[in-house]
This record gives C-alpha cells, structure tokens and sequence, in this order.
C-alpha cells in the first residue's frame, strides 16, 4: 500500500490520477479521484491517527506541512517538524520501508538569493551541485533541511530506502507552463517591467517540474531500489543553475 499525504495540494492531486489505488490523507476535505483509492481525512499531529493511516502502508510519500515560504516559525515547526518528525519516526516502527519526502529548493535558496537575476541566465555559468551543503532561505527552508536530515538518520540506523526530493516548481494544471509567474505579475502589476517579466520566465523554466514529470518521476522512484538515503534535486528539463537529477 501507497499513502500519499497532502492529497488536497497540487501535487498530491496530480498524483490522483497516476496512483488510483493508493491512500490518500489531508488535514482539509479533497475529492477522492478514483473509487479504488482510500480517503483519510485528519490531522497528523495526532499519533493515533498517523497509527491508522500508516496501517499495512509499505511505501509513504509526504507532501503534507506549511508549503508557504514565508510561513512563520511557529508554522514549520508545528507542520514541518514535530508532524513530520512523528509521521517518520511511526512510519518505521509500522514497517514502513521506503519514505519519498517533498523537501524544497529553499534548502539551498540563498544560492539563489545570492546570484539573483544572473543565475536564471544559462551564459553567465553560476551553478549549484546537488551536494551542496544547506544554506535555507527561510524558516520554511531551515525545516526542509531537518526533514532531510531525520531521514538520513533513519535510513541509516534502521535500513529504510529514503529520498529528500528539493523540488523547484510544481504548479496546478491550468498553470502548468513556464510563463505562469511572469502572468502573474503582469496581471498583478500596473506598469509591468519587460526585463522583470523576462527574469520570471527564466527563472519559472529553470525551476518548473510538469505535471507529466512530477507523475512519472514518482512513479519511477516508486519502481526502483537504492541503498539508504539520498537527496536529489528536481528542477527544469532545460538549464537550471541546480542540477536536474530525476530522470522522467
């Protein structure tokens, strides 16, 4: 059994529809997809629940916390560190044996920050190896990095294939393209700038993981076997100034 948390968030829906047997869990009501999938609808921070929904579950893909990267310290680390910390530590004493985490590219955003607007541009050449060490631009960053950072641990002391997925861009279906953040600001702004909307684009394609990608790139980590933890980043097909390292 597959669970799937933050199935009422955009990638747990696109999920929907490649998983139809899987189960399902939020904190808020979603439509259930497929009536051969199972619908849990609680909250995390409450081990019984966890207990029921991690029943019989050999696979767990966490996408449930603050998603928000201005959410507050209280935020992340109600959502992003005890909820999660307390879903990993039950998903391995339930027996759980492979954990994919929906971590972020803000582990490392002060990279970006920091080289911002060149980087978006592949002649200027800045980039960043996926083995960077941490450097989070944001509480929600910093609590991104811990979750990483627990499963490394469990893998290593208790045999679990974990990955740690820095995710650059997954957006809903009616905005999946490039251009979307640029439309946005356009929208958003009175005198829009040319060379802002140019940045945005640029910056959106370096980051953006499709819809189709974000299906078939789940279900490929589902299909193989690796040892321990790993972390992997998982941005645009094209240039990024991080490393794309999931193949879909």
């Amino acid at each position: 059994m597959i669970l799937i948390t933050g199935a009422a968030g955009v990638c747990g829906e696109i999920l929907q529809e490649e998983f139809p047997r899987a189960r399902y869990t939020d904190a808020s009501d979603f439509i259930l997809l497929s009536s051969s999938s199972e619908k849990y609808v609680g909250d995390l921070s409450c081990k019984k629940f966890r207990k029921l929904v991690l029943g019989g579950v050999k696979i767990l893909i966490h996408l449930a916390g603050a998603s928000k990267t201005n959410s507050s310290w209280e935020d992340v680390y109600k959502n992003n560190i005890e909820v999660c910390s307390g879903l990993f530590l039950d998903a391995v004493s339930e027996g759980v044996e492979k954990i994919i985490f929906a971590s972020s590219n803000h582990v490392v955003g002060q990279f970006e920050l920091k080289n911002s607007p060149d980087i978006y541009f592949e002649d200027v050449g800045v980039s960043l190896k996926g083995l960077e060490q941490p450097c989070p631009d944001s509480y929600y960053g910093v609590s991104k990095s811990f979750g990483e950072s627990l499963l490394s641990y469990l893998s290593f002391e208790f045999g679990i294939q974990s990955i740690g997925l820095r995710i650059g861009a997954v957006l809903p279906k009616s905005e999946d393209r490039d251009t979307a953040y640029a439309e946005r600001y356009t929208k958003d702004t009175e005198c829009p700038s040319s060379n802002r909307i140019r940045e945005l684009e640029k910056r959106l394609s370096c980051l953006r993981v499709s819809n189709d990608r974000w299906r078939a790139g789940i279900r490929s980590l589902i299909e193989s076997e690796w040892k321990g933890y790993v972390t992997k980043n998982w941005v645009g097909d094209g240039y990024s100034w991080m490393e794309n390292e999931v193949n879909a």
